[in-house]
C-alpha cells in the first residue's frame, strides 16, 4: 500500500519508552509594595512630601489617604502630584496631576487616582497637600501610594480580574515542544546505508523533546527511533516502532512528540539503501 503522508498522533503509541506529557500554565500573583508620602502629617496646614522613589519606575495608581481627628469645615482641599527625575531631584515647576478629594470631620479613608498612563514612566514622585478655602482646624492625614503595575498583565481569553496593585507572571511547564518561548533545534538526516545513526548526542542529565520528523524514503528502507548513552545509542530503548513506507513516501511526526530519560541521545536505525533524507526538530533540556 503506497502511504503519501503518515500522521502519527503520539498519545495513541503503546510504547513504555515513550511519555505523553501535557503543557500545564500555571500564574502567579504578587502583591507589589506601596510607598507612604505623608504619614500622620499635621493637616492643619500645607505640606510636601519628600522625594520618594516609585516601585518599577511606575507612577500609574492608585493614592490611599486616611484622615484623622479632623475638625473644623475644610473645603478645598488637593493633592499636587510631582514626577521626580532622581538624576536632578528637584520636582518641575507644574505639577503632572492635581487630585481634588473631601476631608470630613472624624475618621474618614478614600481612594483618589494617582498619575495617568501618560506619566508611567519616572523614578520618584512628590505631593503638595493644600487646601485652597479652609484647612481643618485639627487633625492628621496620612497619604500613601499603590502603584498599579501593567508591564506584565497578558490576558490571552476571557477576562482577567485582579485586585490592585498586583503583578502578574506567567510561566509554562510541561512540553517544551508546545512552548513558543523555547527555541528548537534540528539534525538533518542523511542516512543512505543501513545503520545506527546518532541524531542527537547525549548532554549531561538533559532529556530530548523530539518535536518533529520529516523523511522521504528509498525502495526497501525503513527506519526506527530509539535513546542510548552513546554514539551508537548503547543501552538502547525504543522510541518509536518500525517505519516501513513505500518508495518515495513522505514520513512526517508532527505532534507526536516523544521524550527520552534525562541523560540520553537520540538514534536512527536503518535497514535497505534506499536511503533517507529530511530533518529531525528537538528541544534539548
Amino acid at each position: 500500500m503506497k502511504l503519501e503522508s503518515i500522521a502519527l498522533t503520539f498519545c495513541a503509541l503503546l510504547f513504555a519508552a515513550i511519555t505523553c506529557i501535557a503543557q500545564v500554565p500555571s500564574v502567579t500573583y504578587t502583591t507589589m509594595a506601596g510607598v507612604t508620602l505623608f504619614s500622620s502629617t499635621s493637616a492643619t496646614a500645607t505640606a510636601t512630601s519628600a522625594v520618594t522613589p516609585v516601585p518599577n519606575r511606575s507612577a500609574l495608581g492608585n493614592l490611599l489617604i486616611t484622615t484623622s481627628g479632623i475638625t473644623g469645615s475644610p473645603s478645598g482641599c488637593t493633592l499636587a502630584l510631582y514626577s521626580v527625575s532622581n538624576a536632578s531631584g528637584v520636582a518641575p515647576a507644574s505639577p503632572e496631576q492635581t487630585a481634588s478629594f473631601t476631608i470630613s470631620t472624624g475618621t474618614h479613608a478614600q481612594t483618589v487616582a494617582a498619575l495617568s498612563a501618560s506619566d508611567v514612566t519616572t523614578d520618584a514622585i512628590q505631593a503638595i497637600y493644600a487646601c485652597s478655602s479652609a484647612y481643618p482646624t485639627a487633625g492628621t492625614i496620612t497619604v500613601s501610594f499603590a502603584p498599579i503595575n501593567t508591564t506584565n498583565v497578558t490576558v490571552t481569553s476571557g477576562a482577567l480580574t485582579v485586585t490592585n496593585p498586583v503583578v502578574v507572571t506567567q510561566t509554562t511547564t510541561g512540553d517544551p515542544c508546545e512552548n513558543p518561548q523555547v527555541a528548537k533545534s534540528s539534525v538533518a538526516l542523511a542516512i543512505s546505508t543501513a545503520t545506527t545513526t546518532q541524531l542527537v548526542a547525549p548532554s549531561g542529565t538533559t532529556a530530548v523533546y523530539v518535536c518533529g520528523l520529516s523523511a522521504s524514503f528509498g525502495a526497501s528502507t525503513t527506519m526506527s527511533l530509539e535513546y542510548g548513552t552513546s554514539s551508537a545509542c548503547t543501552g538502547t530503548h525504543a522510541l518509536t516502532g518500525v517505519y516501513a513506507p513505500a518508495t518515495g513516501s513522505i514520513l512526517t511526526l508532527g505532534g507526536a512528540h516523544l521524550v527520552t530519560p534525562g541523560s540520553q541521545g537520540v538514534c536512527a536505525v536503518s535497514t535497505g539503501t534506499g536511503g533517507i533524507n529530511g530533518v529531525l526538530t528537538f528541544v534539548q533540556q
